[in-house]
């Protein structure tokens, strides 16, 4: 499975390209570039060239939904 994670503001030292993550593990800091508002993180997973839906508190999101996480 491929996970992208983009704007991350910092990506913590053990994880790299390919590197092999646990659930709940912390791989870095959500950050705020561009013109933006506030903090975010976008995410896309795939499994053979298909999207995979991404589950976050126990709830399956949607494509561009938006999600608070304080």
């Amino acid at each position: 499975m491929l996970v992208i994670f983009n704007k991350l503001n910092i990506i913590h030292d053990l994880v790299n390209k390919g590197a092999k993550v646990q659930e709940g593990q912390q791989i870095g800091n959500v950050g705020n570039s561009g013109n933006t508002t506030e903090p975010h993180l976008h995410i896309h997973a795939e499994r053979d060239g298909r999207e995979v839906p991404i589950r976050f508190n126990g709830r399956f999101l949607v494509r561009n939904q938006l999600v608070r996480f304080n």
